[in-house]
C-alpha cells in the first residue's frame, strides 16, 4: 500500500517537534517554504527560520556558516536547482569543511528526480534528504533509477540504494530479492543492502539489563573507593552487585544507583536488534552483520548473541506460535480469563469491610490506568460500578433481598 503521509509533510512536522526542546535547530529555504511544506515550521519558530530568497548558492553558504557556529541547519530547495547551481557550495562548504547541514531536495519525478542526489566523490560525506515520486510505482522508479545511473556514471560513484521492505516472509528472503519488489533495484545497483528486525527474546533483553546494572553498581563503588571489597564473581551478578551497594554505599548514593538502573531498565525497552546483509555485484560476499540500535547510535553485536535470532520466515512453523518467552501463546480465551483473574484478586486485596472498592484502588494495584481498569471491570460482567466505587454485583443482589425481607 503506498504511502498516504507526504514525506514533507513528515519531515515538517519531525522538526516541529525537535525544535520545541532543541533551540539550536535552524531550518532555510531558498522561496520554497510553501512547496517544501516548511510554512508551519516558519510560523511557529520564526527566530529559527532563514528566508533567503531565490538564491540556492547563498542558501547553502548561509546554512555552513551557521552550523560553523553550533546550529544544526536544514535547509531546504527544489532539488534540481541545489544539486547543480549549489554544487560548489555543496562540495566545499558542507562536504570539504564537513558541517552539520542537512539539504533537502524537493519535487521531481523520473528525470528531475535524479538530479535530487547529489554524491561527492571524496572521503568527506554529504547528507542529503530525496523527496521523489511514488516508489511503488515500477515506472516512476524505472525512471528514476535510469537516469540516477547515468549521473552516478559521470560521477564516477557506485550506487548503493537503501530500500525498505514488509515484515514476515519478505524477511527470509535473499538481499537482492527482497529488494526487487518494483522490479527495478535488483537490476540496476552495484551493492545491495538490506536490514532485518530481529526480535529480541525475553532473556536477551534481561540479560541485557543485568549487564547493564552491574555496570552502573561498579561504576558507583569504584567512584567510592570500595570496589576490592566486592568479589569479581558478585560484580556479574545483579543482585549481589546491587547488594554490595546497599552494604557500602551511603543510603543516599545507593538511591541514586537504584535510581540510574531504573531509568537504564527503561531504556533498554526501546533497544532494536537489527541485521544487515547484503549483494555485491563483482566482489564477494561479506557475511551478516548483527547490530544493536540505541537511539542514535548502532553498536555492533560483540557478544555474538544475536547470530541465533532467526528472520520470522526462517523460524519452524512449530515455533511460530510460541512467545518470546519461550511459552507458547496464548489464546484469546485465555487472555481474558488471565485479565477476570486479575481483576478479582485486586478487587479482593482492596474492597473494605462493606465489599466495596474504588477504580482508583484497583488501578495502583494492578499498575494500569483508570480507563482500563474501567474496560476491564465492564470486561468481567460482575462487577458495579458508581461515583468511583466499585462492588461485586452479586453482593448486592444479596443486600437488596435482605432489604425487601425487611421491609415486608
Amino acid at each position: 500500500m503506498a504511502n498516504k503521509i507526504a514525506n514533507r509533510k513528515v519531515i515538517c512536522d519531525t522538526l516541529l517537534e525537535a525544535a520545541e526542546t532543541d533551540k539550536d535547530i535552524v531550518v532555510l529555504c531558498s522561496d520554497s517554504r510553501g512547496s517544501a511544506s516548511l510554512t508551519p515550521f516558519f510560523d511557529q519558530y520564526p527566530q529559527q527560520s532563514v528566508e533567503v530568497g531565490i538564491a540556492e548558492q547563498d542558501l547553502v553558504s548561509i546554512a555552513a556558516g551557521m552550523a560553523s557556529c553550533g546550529k544544526k541547519a536544514w535547509a531546504a530547495s527544489p532539488a534540481s536547482f541545489v544539486t547543480t547551481r549549489s554544487y560548489e557550495q555543496c562540495k566545499v562548504d558542507v562536504s570539504y569543511s564537513n558541517t552539520n547541514v542537512k539539504l533537502i531536495g524537493i519535487s521531481g519525478v523520473g528525470p528531475k528526480a535524479a538530479l535530487a542526489i547529489l554524491s561527492v566523490g571524496t572521503p568527506e560525506h554529504l547528507t542529503m534528504a530525496v523527496i521523489t515520486g511514488d516508489e511503488n510505482s515500477a515506472d516512476q522508479m524505472a525512471a528514476f533509477c535510469n537516469q540516477f545511473d547515468k549521473v552516478c556514471t559521470s560521477l564516477g560513484c557506485a550506487v548503493i540504494y537503501c530500500h525498505h521492505h514488509s515484515k514476515g516472509a519478505q524477511g527470509g528472503k535473499r538481499s537482492m530479492d527482497r529488494a526487487s519488489g518494483s522490479g527495478v533495484f535488483a537490476r540496476d545497483p552495484d551493492a545491495l543492502l538490506d536490514m532485518i528486525e530481529l526480535e529480541v527474546t525475553d532473556a536477551i533483553r534481561e540479560q541485557r539489563q543485568n549487564n547493564a546494572a552491574c555496570r552502573i553498581a561498579q561504576a558507583a563503588l569504584r567512584q567510592a573507593g570500595v570496589l576490592d571489597k566486592v568479589g569479581q564473581d558478585d560484580l556479574c551478578s545483579r543482585k549481589l552487585s546491587m547488594d554490595a551497594c546497599m552494604n557500602l554505599l551511603s543510603t543516599a548514593r545507593y538511591n541514586e544507583v537504584l535510581e540510574a538502573v531504573g531509568r537504564s531498565d527503561t531504556a533498554e525497552q526501546s533497544v532494536t536488534a537489527w541485521r544487515i546483509e547484503g549483494t555485491l555485484r563483482e566482489f564477494p560476499s561479506f557475511p551478516a552483520l548483527n547490530v544493536w540500535f540505541e537511539y542514535p547510535v548502532h553498536h555492533g553485536d560483540v557478544s555474538g548473541v544475536l547470530a541465533d535470532i532467526l528472520p520470522e520466515a526462517a523460524i519452524p512453523s512449530w515455533q511460530r506460535n510460541l512467545s518470546k518467552s519461550g511459552k507458547r501463546s496464548k489464546s484469546k480465551e485465555e487472555r481474558v480469563q488471565d485479565r477476570n483473574d486479575e481483576i478479582e484478586e485486586a478487587f479482593n486485596m482492596s474492597a473494605a469491610e462493606h465489599g466495596e472498592t474504588t477504580i482508583s484502588e484497583l488501578a495502583a494495584y494492578i499498575g494500569k490506568s483508570e480507563d482500563t481498569v474501567r474496560r476491564r471491570l465492564k470486561e468481567h460482567g460482575g462487577f458495579w460500578v458508581e461515583d468511583g466505587k466499585v462492588g461485586e454485583k452479586q453482593s448486592r443482589k444479596k443486600e437488596d433481598s435482605a432489604l425487601q425481607r425487611i421491609c415486608k
